[in-house]
């Protein structure tokens, strides 16, 4: 075993402490590794895992003094060497991570029980979950290519038909880009939807849908929006209008006692808003008409608002009521809400701002389920106008078949109908449903990729098996180890980045838009 390079893990001893080191051995013959018994969860095992593959702390950082400080005198004796800054780390150029699962937490052999490693941030640090997403990164940056070199190997040894494949690489210009995703993304990045009828969904079904789509707002700028129970509210309030005249605009509020009319008005040529007097409901009745109000641009925040159920604003108008002089003719009074809050007579218009809700809210998803079989995928994009979208019964059957539904919606194309599917995939033909074939025939531009490698984890690739009508469609990842296709557990890292390109415009829209109201 002298002659290779493997691993021993061990404790011989029987110790319980961790035992970390930044010192670098080459890899020759056998390799040995004290695991202590304090080091056995999964972090403390990543942790170790790290540094056996080469990696060293975080905190030792060329430029760790720019992101923590490291508190000397709290240190125990003889542990001081594992905080020294370390020289020439090829990845010091990635963003410092204080999620790495290689960074000591704040009383990392502290002597007295105070912090060792202190930061002004805030930030949490020295988490023993799990790799973070930068660990993961570092370890595909390093071993990329030498897994890459290892499968290659491996496959023409075992599988001698890949060697008839060619690699191709096209260039993909940001315009091709922007122009193939036009038609596709929504505008501001923002996804209006609406349940057709909440009864086809099962409580459980229902709760999947907003994990999804939660998932999918964590990990991108992206926001869905329920309109649902808004559009309700809406159509009540339209019904409750509907005998309204649309001819004229004004404020009227009349007062009538013994069948006459009277005048109730705030006294002349004022425009100071006084307090509502509530007239008693056996001597008066009281009629509040808004008619054809104009939906213009929002008000300022220094308006006197209110929101209401629906989130539209609605103007408060005090008008003091006054014991009616004289009978007659009732006068209807209008006024006009200025940005700075200030009543005025005599104008047409009342502003009312739009609801943020609604603003962006020309295009529609009204989700609908069906109780055949299968998960169909809906076009890619932006329906461009209200569009239904069916979800069929074996959508459910896992959260990220539906993710894979709803990520089509945003405007992604599957994985492996990419131009240069053919470089990664060796496909049975012979082994697809028509339906299948006819899919994989059809490859797309180049710019459907947004500029990204092939991904064989994206949740938008589907699995090397699939089984449909009896009939088992089979193809083979070529560069990938494990045959692992198809994420299924949630976005890939590359299917993250790809939203985040694509929408980035539209959410940096949003974002200016909601700063200037």
């Amino acid at each position: 075993m002298q002659s290779v390079e493997w691993l021993y893990i061990t404790n011989p001893s029987g110790i319980r402490q961790c035992v970390h080191t930044n010192e670098r051995k080459p890899n020759t013959g056998v390799q040995m590794v004290v695991f202590g018994y304090d080091c056995l969860s999964q972090g403390e095992i990543a942790h170790e895992v790290m540094h056996i593959l080469g990696f060293s702390h975080e905190h030792t950082r060329p430029d760790r003094d720019n992101h923590v400080t490291i508190i000397y005198e709290n240190i125990k004796p003889g542990y001081k060497k594992f905080f020294e800054v370390r020289e020439g780390d090829p990845l010091s150029n990635l963003p410092y991570d204080y999620a790495s699962v290689l960074h000591y937490p704040p009383r990392a052999f502290s002597k007295n029980g105070q912090v060792t490693v202190y930061t002004n941030s805030g930030t949490k640090f020295g988490q023993r979950d799990a790799f973070s997403e930068q660990d993961v990164e570092k370890i595909g940056m390093i071993y990329g290519l030498e897994c890459v070199e290892r499968n290659k190997d491996y496959l023409l040894k075992t599988c001698p038909s890949v060697g008839k494949v060619s690699i191709e690489t096209k260039e993909v210009l940001e315009e091709d880009i922007n122009k193939y995703f036009k038609d596709r993304v929504w505008p501001y990045g923002i996804i209006n939807y609406k349940i057709k009828d909440a009864l086809e969904f099962t409580a459980e079904e229902r709760e999947n849908i907003k994990a999804v789509l939660n998932h999918i707002e964590k990990e991108t700028c992206i926001e869905f929006r329920d309109i649902t129970d808004e559009d309700k509210r809406n159509n009540k309030n339209d019904n409750d209008n509907t005998n309204e005249s649309p001819e004229n605009t004004a404020l009227s509020i009349m007062k009538t006692e013994d069948n006459q009319t009277r005048e109730v008005s705030s006294e002349k040529n004022t425009t100071t808003p006084v307090d509502v007097v509530t007239p008693n409901p056996n001597e008066y009745k009281l009629t509040l008409t808004i008619t054809n109000m104009s939906l213009i641009d929002p008000i300022s925040d220094e308006s006197d608002t209110d929101n209401d159920t629906t989130g539209i604003k609605v103007l408060r108008h005090r008008l003091k009521a006054k014991k009616p002089k004289a009978q007659g003719r009732s006068k209807i009074k209008q006024v006009k809400k200025s940005r700075k809050g200030t009543v005025k007579e005599g104008s047409k218009k009342i502003r009312i701002p739009i609801s943020p809700h609604r603003r962006h809210a020309v295009n529609v998803i009204l989700l609908k389920r069906s109780s055949e079989p299968g998960c169909k995928c809906p076009p890619a994009g932006r329906p461009n106008g209200n569009k239904v979208l069916i979800i069929h019964s074996d959508c459910f059957n896992s959260v990220n078949d539906l993710l894979h539904v709803f990520v089509h919606v945003l405007g992604l194309d599957h994985q492996h109908s990419m131009h240069d599917r053919d470089t990664y995939l060796h496909i049975l033909w012979d082994n697809l449903t028509p339906e299948i074939k006819k899919e994989m025939e059809e490859k797309l531009p180049p710019a459907a990729s947004a500029g990204f490698a092939y991904d064989y984890q994206s949740v938008m690739h589907y699995p090397w098996l699939q089984i449909k009508d009896g009939v088992t469609n089979i193809m083979y990842p070529i560069w990938n180890d494990g045959w692992a296709m198809g994420h299924w557990q949630g976005l890939s890292w590359t299917d993250v980045q790809k939203l985040d390109v694509i929408y980035k415009k539209q959410c940096e829209n949003r974002r200016l838009e909601m700063r200037n109201e």
